[in-house]
């Protein structure tokens, strides 16, 4: 049977609103709120989704890679099965890379290239 290569994906989570804590003065209770992130916040979401496209593109594999970005509301649970418990989150091909910070291009790139060997050598074992 021949190995058939699927695309190597990579998943980037960002978050579309973010929790604040309020205190009730009455009850002194904690209440959290979901709000709409700030233009600044935004931006920065948006540089990690930039250098994550540029690891992609630097390693040479863009034809091979599948790049999704998910709502972290909805998709949460997937980086959280992995460790990643803050946004931004990226996983490739379902290992954990970069959360909670803007990821670093090289690991990135690092990631994509060491997946694509692995499908190389499942093809070459066909």
């Amino acid at each position: 049977m021949k190995y058939i290569r699927e695309p190597i994906k990579v998943n980037v989570y960002i978050p579309a609103s973010r929790r604040v804590r309020i205190y009730s003065p009455a009850s002194l209770r904690q209440i959290f709120k979901y709000i709409t992130l700030s233009r600044d916040e935004f931006a920065g979401y948006l540089k990690s989704l930039a250098a994550v496209a540029r690891a992609v593109e630097e390693s040479g594999l863009e034809e091979r890679v599948e790049l999704n970005i998910r709502p972290w509301v909805m998709w949460f649970w997937q980086p959280f099965m992995k460790g990643g418990f803050y946004s931004p989150a990226v996983m490739v091909d379902g290992k954990l890379i970069s959360s909670g910070k803007i990821p670093d291009i090289d690991k990135v790139k690092e990631a994509v290239i060491e997946v694509d060997k692995r499908h190389e050598f499942l093809e070459d074992e066909t």
